[in-house]
């Protein structure tokens, strides 16, 4: 297979792990994980091998909580960290902060490499990218309350990390496009 179509396959599947991710779950018991291991990237995710231990580890990246599943291929006593990567995430490298009862810290170094998404420039009335006063206004008020509901952490376990396809149909593509209004990135 391409390199350029193995990262698609890729990024679909394991995108579909990111907004459990995203949605706040930092610790589960066992679940199915049938994502293949990746590089990290901006809009990624990185999985993360944590080794044995009789206890489920707590793992944070940059003092925020990252999900922790049991590794059932390898057994319930191990463990694995599902490192969701914002899309603007810093490229270069970054480190995870792994906490075990009745043991020191341990760091995990990692890198995060820069990627290029496939973008869609298009030409619209102005209108349509720079938003009226009312719009940017209406736009603030979502946006905190979004930024309330994805600080929410639930302990709740999924039965799995994959998610259903939303509609049935061909995909187009999982992540969609960059898309560039007018020379404005958005």
């Amino acid at each position: 297979m391409k390199p350029a179509r193995l990262r698609v396959r890729l990024r679909r599947t394991l995108l579909s792990s990111f907004f459990v991710c995203a949605a706040g779950v930092v610790a589960v018991p066992a679940v199915a994980i049938d994502l293949p291991r990746a590089r990290s990237v901006p809009g990624g995710v990185l999985l993360v091998e944590l080794g044995a231990a009789s206890a489920r580890p707590s793992v944070t990246l940059d003092d925020q909580p990252v999900l922790v599943v049991a590794d059932e291929d390898k057994g319930r006593d191990r463990w694995m960290a599902v490192v969701g990567l914002a899309l603007d995430s810093p490229t270069g490298a970054r480190e995870l902060v792994v906490r075990r009862e009745g043991v020191a810290d341990e760091r995990r170094s990692f890198v995060v490499e820069p990627v290029r998404y496939a973008e869609q420039r298009l030409k619209v009335a102005p209108g349509k990218v720079d938003l009226s006063a009312e719009d940017l206004a209406r736009y603030e008020r979502e946006r905190a309350h979004l930024a309330e509901v994805a600080a929410t952490r639930s302990e709740a376990a999924p039965a799995t990390l994959r998610l259903q396809q939303p509609t049935a149909g061909r995909r187009s593509s999982s992540f969609g496009l960059r898309r560039i209004f007018n020379d404005q990135p958005r």
